[in-house]
């Protein structure tokens, strides 16, 4: 997951919070869900700076599979409207 695909999922999500007055209960369930997950997206991307190089793979592979999560759960939402 880079720099652009982060871009492209806060975009996304950009999209979806000026639709979120729109959603239903399950959607808003799961709206609160990823932007706790977003938050913890951004704190492991930040961390990467102060990460030694051995920590750095386990960082970016958990940023990886978090992004995944992340667009799935916004594409989901999406999809729900």
């Amino acid at each position: 997951m880079n720099d652009k695909n982060f871009q492209e999922l806060k975009t996304l999500r950009d999209n979806l919070k000026l639709k979120s007055h729109l959603f239903k209960k399950e959607a808003q369930d799961l709206w609160s869900q990823t932007e706790r997950q977003l938050e913890e997206y951004e704190k492991k991307i930040n961390s990467l700076q102060d990460a030694s190089e051995e920590s750095k793979n386990d960082i970016l592979a958990a940023i990886e599979l978090l992004g995944e999560q992340l667009n799935q759960s916004y594409n989901k939402i999406k999809n729900t409207l």
